[in-house]
């Protein structure tokens, strides 16, 4: 059990780490899906700026100067000083020009900020329309397909943590643009399915492994219960013919001389019927172990049914609390089978009836047509079969658990050599039975032609 408590423990913290993991990365992907979102959205606003200004920042590529100036005709005014701004004379030129040390690495940078600028500067309307096409764009490229709406807040909106957006001009005093996006659970898994898949993996197969563990342990526990009923069985049945012939060899022993020829032939009769009865059950362990292993042959004739368990009925000896009745319900007497599995079956299923039988035993065998096979049934009045039992009475040396008490002589071995040997002509076995009120014991061969 020790072994046992620390493969639990092992394995709840494998489980516990994985589902650990996976809410620590489904947080992160929340986290970065946000991040990425707003990144794509303020990337978005920067282009859209840039193509608003084209006409206004100009720039020669391979040269370092970058040019501000309008078109003919075009008034620009600062919203802050209400100066006004244009072209002289009405035609195009510039207005300002200067070279500002631009290279490779800030060149982008630098575009993007002028355009911010002057678009703040002229106040330059955002088409939101045209901003969520390009935006919807630039979130495939990440692999992001949520449908979503961009609207316009104030610059002094209280923002969460998890919100997507971004600034329209170059200041944080400029209009914010949000993106609210249809979020869901399962769109956030989405990102994270294989890392998922291959937790949820781990982790069913830990639950395996433990589960298989639980079950062998059990298995184990229930064979080594098995191992000592048997043992306590074996003991108790042995005890009996063992004393009887202790008995018997110290009375011929002793008495011999005196007790007569009559009484030492008495006496040899009983060992020679106990020796008999410890043969027969030698004999049975050993013809389940060869059926078991099909080293037995099945050896199919035509045979009387009626007269075989007709015959074995009457080999049982019957006291006045035993009555055993019999019914034959077939039009036809024989049958194409193993006459000496059918008579080993009938003699088990008559002897555990009489066993567990009640206070005034009461056995009924019948056999009869059923469809296209025929069947035997053998019921008791005894006390029942708990529910919980019924499926185990079959195994090999179990007996019914009631303790320290063995009232009821047996190895538990004739139910299993029963199922074991109804398998072998195709017969199907089942069991009905009520606490308190008796077990039916029925099996349904196939008419062999």
């Amino acid at each position: 059990m020790l072994i046992f408590s620390i493969a639990i423990f092992t394995g709840c913290g494998i489980v516990f780490f994985q589902l650990y993991w996976l809410a620590e990365a489904f947080d992160t992907t929340h986290v970065n899906f946000y991040k990425t979102a707003s990144n794509s959205l303020q990337k978005t606003i920067d282009h859209y700026r840039l193509k608003q200004t084209s006409s206004i920042l100009h720039f020669k590529p391979g040269d370092t100067t970058l040019s501000i100036g309008l078109p003919a005709d075009e008034k620009v005014i600062n919203k802050e000083t209400g100066t006004a701004y244009g072209n002289r004379g009405g035609t195009s030129g510039v207005y300002h020009q200067f070279e500002p040390e631009l290279t490779s690495s800030n060149i982008d940078a630098v575009k993007i900020m002028m355009a911010r600028m002057i678009a703040q500067v002229t106040s330059k309307p955002i088409d939101l329309q045209v901003l969520e096409k390009n935006y919807h764009e630039e979130l495939l490229k990440d692999k992001i397909d949520i449908p979503f709406r961009l609207s316009m807040i104030p610059a002094n909106s209280k923002l969460s943590r998890f919100e997507v957006v971004a600034y329209a001009g170059l200041s944080k005093k400029s209009e914010i643009i949000r993106a609210s996006f249809e979020l869901t659970t399962f769109s956030l898994i989405r990102y994270n399915i294989i890392q998922m898949l291959i937790s949820a993996g781990l982790i069913l197969l830990t639950s395996g492994c433990l589960f298989y563990m639980w079950h062998v342990i059990r298995q184990q526990a229930t064979v080594d219960n098995l191992k000592n009923d048997l043992i306590n069985n074996l003991t108790h049945e042995f005890r009996t013919p063992i004393t009887i012939l202790k008995s018997t060899h110290e009375a011929i022993e002793k008495y011999g001389d005196s007790s007569g020829f009559a009484n030492i032939l008495r006496y040899i009769k009983a060992n020679q019927s106990v020796l008999n009865m410890l043969e027969s059950n030698v004999d049975r362990i050993l013809d389940i172990t060869r059926y078991e292993s099909r080293s037995e042959q099945v050896v199919l004739t035509v045979f009387s049914l009626r007269k075989l368990v007709g015959d074995i009925i009457t080999s049982f000896e019957l006291g006045t609390d035993i009555t055993i009745e019999y019914a034959y319900k077939r039009n036809v007497e024989t049958v194409y089978s193993d006459g000496f599995i059918i008579a080993t079956i009938v003699s088990n299923l008559v002897d555990n009836a009489m066993k567990y039988g009640g206070g005034k035993v009461k056995v009924g065998v019948s056999a009869g047509p059923f469809n296209n096979r025929w069947i035997l049934e053998v019921s008791d009045n005894g006390s029942g079969i708990p529910q919980e039992c019924i499926n185990l009475i079959f195994d090999k040396f179990y007996r019914i658990p009631t303790g320290n008490v063995h009232d009821v002589k047996g190895y538990g071995i004739g139910l299993s050599y029963v199922k074991i040997l109804s398998g072998l002509l195709n017969g199907h076995l089942t069991v009905v039975s009520t606490v308190g009120e008796g077990s039916i014991f029925k099996i349904e061969f196939p008419l062999n032609e």
